[in-house]
């Protein structure tokens, strides 16, 4: 239930805004969106050398690196945009542009809602209750979160999607942070004092 109304929520309040906004500016903003992560994903590496010689860790460097790629990449789509939509200004605000908007808001909320169906998800599968004796024994989902409308059509969504993110992947995240979580517990743990018997 909870699940239903925050994609309900979502899906009306990106439809609302953009009816606000317009569809030119909805659609300009979709578009740099996927190009910036088109070219963050692509070219994300491309200052990982000049951050590897300041920083030890080279996974650091990485993401510093990315970063600054998704930043630059923002502020040139952002600068682009308000060009164009500058130039589109005298068909903007019209009844069809507004109705688009509003459309392709509401397409928005979904696809948004999709993405935090799949984070929700994972985060319940890297939390949830597991047998550990048996390691065959999937893992189940609670209740609340498996018996709502959302989940059955998200369900289905990513079977059409091609099951990016499969059973086993969640079952392998789940392994990797958990085993990770227990190594940062073990190392907060306070040690114990050795003592030693010469004198």
């Amino acid at each position: 239930m909870v699940l239903d109304i925050t994609v309900l929520l979502l899906a009306l309040l990106l439809m609302v805004l953009g009816c606000v906004r317009g569809f030119v500016k909805e659609a300009l903003g979709i578009a740099g969106l996927v190009a910036v992560i088109f070219v963050t994903i692509s070219h994300g590496d491309y200052f990982s050398e000049m951050y590897g010689a300041r920083v030890r860790s080279e996974a650091l460097a990485e993401v510093f690196s990315r970063v600054t790629v998704f930043i630059g990449s923002m502020a040139c789509v952002i600068l682009v945009n308000g060009i164009v939509i500058r130039i589109l200004s005298p068909l903007r605000h019209s009844l069809l542009d507004r109705v688009s908007g509003s459309i392709l808001g509401m397409a928005k909320g979904l696809v948004f809602s999709y993405f935090l169906f799949l984070a929700m998800e994972t985060f319940l599968y890297i939390f949830a209750p597991y047998p550990k004796h048996d390691l065959d024994t999937r893992i189940e989902l609670p209740s609340w979160f498996v018996e709502t409308y959302s989940y059955n059509v998200f369900s289905v969504a990513s079977e059409y999607v091609g099951n990016v993110v499969s059973d086993d992947t969640y079952e392998k995240i789940t392994l990797i942070v958990r085993s990770f979580l227990d190594k940062k517990r073990a190392s907060h743990r306070p040690g114990k004092y050795e003592y030693s018997d010469e004198i």
